[in-house]
C-alpha cells in the first residue's frame, strides 16, 4: 500500500523529494513513510504538497492510495 500515483510523478517530473519533505515541514525519513503508506499525510500537508509542486493535479487522484483508498 503506498501512493504510486504521487511517487510516480515525483519520479517523472524529477523533484528531489528532500524538497517536498522541506515544504512540508517534516524530515525525509517522514516523507518516505507517508509515501509508502506506513504513516497518514496530514491535510494541511496534502495542501502544500499539491500547491507547491503538482497544481495541475486534483488532490483526489495526487494522494490515492494503491488499493483504492484515500
Amino acid at each position: 500500500m503506498g501512493y504510486s500515483v504521487l511517487i510516480r510523478k515525483i519520479a517523472e517530473r524529477g523533484i528531489k523529494k528532500s524538497a517536498i519533505a522541506q515544504a512540508a515541514g517534516m524530515s525525509p525519513r517522514a516523507l518516505n513513510r507517508k509515501l509508502s503508506g506506513k504513516s497518514p499525510f496530514t491535510w494541511p500537508e496534502a495542501l502544500i504538497i499539491q500547491h507547491a509542486f503538482f497544481p495541475d493535479i486534483a488532490k483526489d487522484e495526487l494522494f490515492r492510495l494503491e488499493n483504492g483508498q484515500r
